[in-house]
């Protein structure tokens, strides 16, 4: 059974249809990646099977409908494309995990190690790079170590050397944590990178 089964979704917004007919699966140790101009509808498509837009059809994540279960959320780690979130406050690294860990959990060093923030923890976000706060956003993602993740244009804000590294984390992730990857990207030749050692 695949982790994740799209079919025949179809959204509406303001009415207009965004998206119609989608129909897809996701495998247990895959990355796919999802690629597309901007405003052709993959972020709305990711939200969807989040259950964070409604939508017309049928999502299976691990199983469940999205958004109907709570054990759900637990299990799937999720990465913005943007994160409403004030840069200036007084905060560092390890404070910030430390808010968004689910209670009595321990952070996983190894994973915190792997994804290049460990060495970060003791530093106020303020002043982190892009390349560094887009890897503490994929820390949070990963707080609760999660079957699946999702991240929507993970590279965007980044410079085309720090877009390179985060795709190769994919990928670690992926080989070392066993971890599914859906993601979305305007960046087809980044992204090829990024799925060119999915299973």
């Amino acid at each position: 059974m695949p982790l994740i089964s799209v079919r025949n979704l179809a959204v509406t917004l303001n009415n207009h249809r965004v998206l119609d007919g989608v129909a897809f699966d996701v495998d247990a140790g895959d990355i796919v990646a999802i690629i597309g101009p901007n405003g052709s509808g993959k972020t709305t498509l990711l939200r969807a099977m989040l259950g964070l837009v409604p939508y017309t059809g049928e999502v299976s994540v691990l199983g469940l409908a999205p958004g109907r279960r709570p054990s759900l959320s637990s299990k799937i780690g999720y990465v913005p494309q943007r994160l409403e979130f004030d840069r200036t406050m007084p905060v560092t690294v390890r404070e910030l995990l430390s808010i968004f860990l689910a209670k009595g959990r321990t952070p996983d060093r190894p994973m915190l190690r792997l994804v290049g923030v460990e060495t970060l923890l003791d530093r106020m976000v303020g002043i982190l790079s892009g390349g560094e706060f887009q890897r503490v956003l994929l820390a949070l993602a990963l707080l609760n170590r999660p079957e699946i993740l999702f991240l929507d244009e993970p590279a965007s804000s980044i410079d085309i050397e720090g877009a390179q590294e985060m795709y190769n984390l994919i990928e670690a992730l992926r080989k070392e944590k066993g971890i599914t990857v859906l993601l979305v990207s305007h960046d087809v030749a980044n992204s090829k990178v990024a799925v060119s050692g999915s299973g």
